[in-house]
Formats: structure tokens, C-alpha cells, sequence
């Protein structure tokens, strides 16, 4: 998005709020502001590609911690699990 000349990413504080959570979380690997700010700043022939794999490091980092949290709800059910039986 461009307003006359100037980048233009605006944010409300709807978004901002919806943010801190997992759902907003996982929506910024679908849809992310900083992801289209650099492809349109690549575009214009400038070089991200530091930026971006910084942006690539902190997606992959969210997802693998989405997945070790995952894991550990799992495991913490199957020893609630277990206890209950004793």
C-alpha cells in the first residue's frame, strides 16, 4: 500500500491488541505487514534480503515453538492421565 509517495502500513489498536495472541501470532506468517513493506521496498530495487531472512528466522522460531508447546500440552495430559489412574 502507498499513500502518494511514502510507505503506508497503518495499525489500529484492534490489530495491535489481536497481535498478542496465538491466533494473531500464526495470521503474521499468512499475511504480514513487515513481509509486503520489504517485497514492495525489493521492488523498488532496494536489498532486504538480510531483513527478510531475519523475518524468515523469527517465523520459523514461532513455529517451532508452537510445536513444543504443543508437545508439552500433549505429554503434561498423558501424565495427568496416569496420575488419575493411581
Amino acid at each position: 500500500m502507498k499513500n502518494g509517495t511514502e510507505y503506508h502500513y497503518p495499525s489500529s489498536d484492534a490489530y495491535t491488541e489481536n497481535l498478542y495472541s496465538d491466533e494473531g501470532i500464526t495470521k503474521l506468517s499468512q499475511d504480514s505487514k513487515i513481509i509486503r513493506l520489504l517485497e514492495e521496498l525489493e521492488r523498488k530495487g532496494n536489498c532486504v534480503g538480510g531483513a527478510r531472512d531475519e523475518v524468515n528466522a523469527l517465523f520459523n522460531y514461532v513455529t517451532a515453538t508452537k510445536k513444543v508447546k504443543s508437545d508439552m500440552i500433549t505429554h503434561l495430559e498423558y501424565m495427568k492421565a496416569c496420575i488419575e489412574k493411581t
